[in-house]
């Protein structure tokens, strides 16, 4: 199976290093938890706009810890025979610093930049963002949405769910029973 995986939310957790990133450059405090839309708000400053900055310091791309778990699974995917690719909607200018940061923590020579993940010959894609995910379940094949708390109160539109083409992975010791149900539906 040819599974796409995103960096941001799946294989690293770019929210925990973006709290430690604002302390650090702004005396600025948030958790994770707190986190529940891509609407939230740091300081009157909309949360992906904090991001933008962020990603222009390699040094911050380059120190962001892994998902818990997902070294391990990504192990796993590979050992039963799964093509991955890495995927990412970071903007192209921290090409060098995400391939750097994936080559250091999984291995992984290439990853591909774009906003559309909508790739026809890819099987799954793993992603936190509930909209990307359903997109992809839509036009492409199978998707799996990470748990995070930005889109834990997101409903899977249940069209999808029934025809299995769209599930939710609690963390990535969730991610093999996700694949073995994809696998199972054909």
């Amino acid at each position: 199976m040819k599974i796409a995986l995103d960096i941001d939310g799946v294989l690293c957790d770019h929210i925990e290093g973006l709290s430690d990133w604002l302390f650090e450059h702004h005396g600025i405090t948030i958790r994770k938890s707190e986190v529940i839309s891509w609407d939230h708000v740091v300081r009157n400053t909309p949360l992906t706009q904090v991001l933008e900055e962020a990603y222009r310091d390699n040094d911050f791309l380059l120190s962001l810890p892994a998902v818990p778990g997902a070294k391990e699974g990504v192990r796993l995917l590979e050992k039963a025979g799964n093509e991955l690719v890495v995927v990412t909607s970071r903007p192209i200018v921290t090409k060098p610093a995400t391939l750097s940061w994936i080559r250091s923590a999984f291995g992984f020579d290439r990853a591909i930049f774009a906003v559309n993940k909508a790739m026809a010959d890819l099987d799954m894609l793993v992603d936190d963002n509930l909209d990307v995910a359903i997109r992809f379940a839509n036009d492409c094949g199978k998707s799996m949405l990470f748990s995070q708390p930005w889109n834990s109160s997101g409903l899977l539109p249940p069209e999808l769910v029934s025809i299995k083409k769209l599930f939710r992975v609690r963390d990535w010791w969730d991610v093999p029973r996700g694949i073995q149900e994809a696998r199972e539906a054909g």
